[in-house]
């Protein structure tokens, strides 16, 4: 075990720096959401991302507001 296996383990504990694709792959979920069940676990999801520094402000009212629109549409069916 050389000095590059402590860095490894180290590095894996930071998170990776934010360029877009957590938004990306919510937004994805949240415009495919099945039912408004599902919606909603997502939300709590990217809440609790966004909670933990994982997302923007700018990010989680973007998914917000994805959200209330696919909220509607599957409201009205």
């Amino acid at each position: 075990r050389g000095l590059g296996d402590v860095y490894k383990r180290q590095a894996s504990n930071t998170p990776p720096p934010n360029d877009g694709s957590l938004k990306k792959t919510f937004l994805s979920f949240i415009r495919t959401a099945p039912d408004l069940a599902k919606l909603q676990e997502y939300r709590e999801k990217f809440q609790s991302r966004h909670n933990n520094g994982a997302l923007t402000d700018a990010e989680r009212d973007e998914l917000l507001e994805e959200y209330m629109a696919r909220e509607e549409s599957l409201t009205v069916r």
